[in-house]
């Protein structure tokens, strides 16, 4: 298994990279369909927003858009955005 930490700038910028999205042309009313593109593979979890704590307890921001991935594949596309936490926030229970 491959474990992905990932950090996006926005989560506009996290669902382009990590979804297919779908919905009918010019047609106020369609549903909006947003499918994993490594489905097949793997599976998500959006984390969103981390936070920190400083010395008085106060929460202090992490940023960025944050997801992990689980994956049976190596998904190169996803290496720009990979980080290497030392404890991570959420981890897969196996």
């Amino acid at each position: 298994m491959k474990f992905y930490y990932l950090k996006f700038n926005s989560k506009e910028q996290a669902e382009e990279i990590l979804f297919d999205i779908n919905k009918i042309p010019n047609d106020p009313a369609s549903i909006v369909i947003r499918r994993f593109k490594w489905a097949d593979w793997g599976d998500f979890n959006i984390l969103e927003t981390l936070y920190n704590y400083d010395e008085n307890g106060q929460q202090i921001e992490i940023p960025g858009y944050h997801v992990n991935v689980i994956s049976q594949i190596e998904i190169p596309e996803l290496d720009p955005y990979n980080l290497t936490p030392t404890t991570p926030r959420q981890i897969w229970g196996m």
